[in-house]
């Protein structure tokens, strides 16, 4: 009986050191879990941040040749593009810009949320 009773221990003993080791994998896992939420929350600010600046630039290039073309001018400084040769070529420098701008943000929220994937694929 005391045979056995030592027998049940030792593969209780067994049971409970798997299911340790087994709570402290799972402890690792959720760190790197949390370690990712993190870095995707920062990511997730800075696009939002990102997006932000440039839809103020848009605004600030495209909402003064709106009100341009609409008889507005009067509220505006002189700057503004008009419909003149050199209003044309910043019309369409303004567009190019907008262009470039919305790349550069695309790069700006890609490239992080890229080099955080490959951060927590090489801690995996």
């Amino acid at each position: 009986f005391e045979q056995e009773q030592n027998q049940r221990i030792m593969t209780q003993r067994e049971i409970l050191r798997d299911l340790n080791q087994e709570i402290e994998a799972t402890k690792q896992r959720m760190e790197k879990n949390a370690l990712q939420h993190t870095i995707s929350v920062i990511v997730m600010v800075i696009g939002i941040i990102t997006l932000l600046a440039t839809l103020g630039l848009l605004m600030w290039v495209i909402v003064p040749m709106l009100f341009h073309g609409s008889g507005l001018k009067s509220i505006w400084d002189s700057w503004h593009p008009e419909l003149t040769g050199w209003g044309a070529v910043r019309c369409i420098g303004a567009i190019l810009t907008s262009f470039l701008l919305i790349c550069i943000e695309l790069l700006m929220i890609g490239l992080p949320v890229m080099i955080a994937g490959k951060i927590v694929e090489f801690f995996d």
